[in-house]
């Protein structure tokens, strides 16, 4: 049986005492693929910062491999986990080689020297991400899926076991919204690096995440895959829209669309 690399249990969790989640149980393992939907205000994001220790439970606990999250440092949990977060500032002009090698930081800290094996790791990073031919350009002059595909880059230069996502295709048009994910899928499938992704778009979490879990009120609602869980009933439910459900004949994956209030 294979372990967990995330256990997070009973989980309240939330600020100043006062609980946004309420009893969130999740395991990630290696080679889940995890797509967390739900409303604006639901409890996604909070999810996210707590299964990394920057927000602590009121009660339960999340543990990286048995141990606290709470009680590791930022540096150890960051040799498992990479968070992508929703908004990247980039505020110096690096290349993307540069941008790249800031994922290494957990492994050789910042006064040290990049030795022999962190070069191997930039440049593999790279090659996976297909980033390598944007190397030496500034990432400023970058276009948003070419600059997303170097931030994952980053992520991977960890060599994490667990890649977390904040919406990490909300400002890119579907072209690199499909790369984004195409990506993930590859990293996923022959890294096994796990990966959990937090996103408002039904379709593409439906047609690339193998297990969706679907919040609301700071509450699973639904887990399971996506053939299953997204009807029309949950999306009423969940979301307080209507929807028509058909299946994508190539990968009969659901696809969801919008009735309008206009014809009903």
């Amino acid at each position: 049986m294979t372990h967990a690399i995330i256990l997070a249990s009973n989980l309240f969790s939330g600020y100043g005492g006062t609980a946004v989640l309420h009893d969130i149980s999740i395991e990630v393992r290696p080679g889940d693929f995890y797509g967390v939907i739900g409303p604006n205000g639901s409890g996604k994001s909070t999810l996210l910062k707590t299964l990394t220790g920057i927000v602590e439970p009121i009660s339960g606990q999340v543990t990286l491999y048995g141990k606290n999250v709470s009680e590791l440092s930022p540096r150890e949990i960051a040799t498992k986990i990479a968070v992508i977060p929703q908004e990247v500032s980039i505020l110096f002009p690096f290349t993307a080689r540069e941008m790249v090698a800031m994922g290494r930081h957990p492994h050789i800290g910042r006064l040290r020297r990049e030795k022999a094996e962190d070069l191997e790791a930039i440049e593999r990073s790279m090659t996976e991400t297909d980033t390598l031919s944007l190397a030496d350009r500034y990432m400023d002059e970058l276009s948003g899926g070419e600059r997303q595909r170097v931030i994952i880059a980053r992520a991977m230069c960890q060599r994490p076991e667990v890649l977390l996502l904040d919406e990490p295709t909300s400002h890119l048009d579907i072209n690199h919204q499909v790369e984004i994910f195409e990506l993930l899928t590859e990293l996923n499938t022959k890294k096994t690096v796990a990966v959990f992704v937090i996103s408002h778009d039904l379709n593409i979490c439906a047609e690339y995440c193998r297990e969706l879990i679907i919040i609301k009120d700071g509450r699973i609602r639904r887990r399971g895959a996506p053939r299953h869980i997204l009807t029309r009933e949950t999306i009423r439910e969940v979301y307080g829209a209507e929807v028509s459900i058909l299946s994508n004949p190539n990968s009969a994956a659901p696809i969801i669309s919008i009735v309008s209030r206009r014809s009903t």
